[in-house]
């Protein structure tokens, strides 16, 4: 299972730059759903906070059932696919500049 994440850490982020390259419209969709998933991961986080506040539980087990919400790990899995995918864009932009 390590290997097959590891693989898709560095293979997803340049299929999302391969396909923002070639397809321009690609890129604001992408760039649109990164917004959509930084908003679910944000409201989700901020709520499970919240509740732990609220019911003064401040227990690890508390805080650790945020990761068993599949919205969150999904939304925050994209998001960290997206960030190193751009940061790989504008490497090879300022890369071709020079």
């Amino acid at each position: 299972m390590g290997v097959l994440m590891t693989a898709a850490v560095i293979v997803l982020p340049l299929l999302l730059i391969a396909l923002q390259w070639m397809l321009g419209r690609w890129s604001f969709l992408v760039d649109a759903a990164a917004l959509v998933c930084a908003v679910a991961a944000g409201v989700i986080t901020s709520l499970a906070v919240y509740e732990i506040r609220r019911d003064g539980t401040v227990f690890m087990t508390d805080i650790h059932k945020l990761f068993t919400n599949s919205v969150f790990l999904l939304a925050s899995g994209f998001l960290g696919i997206y960030g190193i995918a751009k940061l790989g864009m504008h490497m090879f932009k300022r890369y071709r500049m020079q």
